[in-house]
């Protein structure tokens, strides 16, 4: 068995082999031989869903090629976005994940016709959607139940939610965008040769700032969806892209 014992700022690891030998490998082939790698870098920044681009096949086949796989992805969706001059690269799967808030009952019941029914039950208090018992807990004390309306009241998210089940009949894992903004912070693989790109990992949201009303139902809910906390001068820029978002698709 090896063990990887050190990693030097030019990007070499060092392992101890199954003959008890010191071996210098690059570090980008660690993850080829087993091992884990180094913490993967993060980013903060906030992304407005409707500049997404579905990439090809062709342009898609870069992700997995990236951590070191042959694979064809014409069966898994694979989204672009830019950051300034940094393109990121965000597998279905991860932006599911993410969406779902990496829930095990409301990931299960994506792949489910009428799932988000199946996964919680909504109470409303003088007609008015109000909070959500959900599946994988046992009440609603300390559960933050707000990106449940989100997924539950706006048109454009719940068709995101019931779009993986769709997409599934069809055989591939794929998701319809919503329109909205998101801030969150990623973790990703750089390219080896184009620093600028990155391939996401894992996504956390922190917020959805949607560009879109909700039902009548939940008129009493604002535009900013909290997931979890984030930084205050992103949140001025989501509003403020938001207000705009929602006058150019209210016209």
């Amino acid at each position: 068995m090896e063990l990887a014992i050190g990693l030097c700022r030019n990007k070499v690891a060092q392992l101890v082999t199954e003959h008890e030998k010191i071996e210098e490998v690059a570090a980008h082939q660690l993850l080829k031989r087993g091992l884990p790698t180094q913490v993967l870098p993060r980013a903060r920044f906030a992304t407005d869903l409707q500049g997404w681009r579905l990439l090809p096949t062709e342009e898609a086949n870069a992700y997995p090629s990236a951590f070191g796989f042959s694979a064809d992805m014409s069966n898994h969706q694979v989204f672009e976005f830019f950051v300034g001059e940094h393109r990121y690269l965000v597998p279905a799967l991860v932006l599911v994940r993410a969406a779902l808030k990496n829930k095990k009952s409301l990931i299960a019941a994506a792949f489910q016709p009428q799932g988000l029914e199946l996964a919680i039950t909504p109470i409303f208090e003088d007609d008015l959607l109000s909070d959500f018992w959900i599946q994988e807990e046992s009440g609603r004390s300390g559960l933050n139940t707000e990106f449940l309306h989100w997924l539950y009241a706006y048109p454009s998210a719940r068709r995101m939610f019931h779009s993986v089940f769709r997409h599934a009949l069809e055989g591939r894992l794929g998701i319809s965008l919503p329109l909205g903004i998101i801030e969150a912070t990623a973790c990703f693989r750089s390219d080896q040769r184009k620093r600028k790109t990155h391939f996401v990992t894992n996504l956390n949201i922190c917020r959805v700032t949607t560009a879109e009303f909700p039902l009548d139902y939940c008129l009493q809910r604002g535009s900013i969806i909290t997931y979890r906390r984030s930084n205050q001068a992103t949140v001025q820029l989501a509003k403020s892209r938001a207000l705009e978002l929602v006058s150019t698709h209210g016209a």
